[in-house]
């Protein structure tokens, strides 16, 4: 999770790169596989410590970012349920 959160950083933080709009994208289209896991780690209640540091790591990944204000979240957790 925290590579997940590094390379949410380092698009989020370089708006001025010529990949930018690219990698914005690509990372949303990518959001579809990762954000209903993440929420899934985080709401399950935890048991013993190593699961809640899991919990917190999965929280942080979600917090990282204003980021998921530009993903379409009706289409991530649609495919999700079907």
């Amino acid at each position: 999770m925290a590579s997940l959160r590094k390379l949410i950083l380092c698009v989020k933080e370089n708006p001025e790169s010529p990949t930018h709009e690219a990698d914005l994208k690509e990372l949303s289209r990518f959001a579809k596989n990762f954000l209903p896991i993440l929420f899934n780690l985080y709401a399950t209640p935890s048991g013993t410590s190593d699961e809640e540091g899991q919990r917190l790591a999965a929280f942080e990944t979600i917090k990282v970012g204003e980021f998921w204000k530009t993903v379409n979240i009706s289409t991530v957790f649609s495919d999700s349920i079907h």
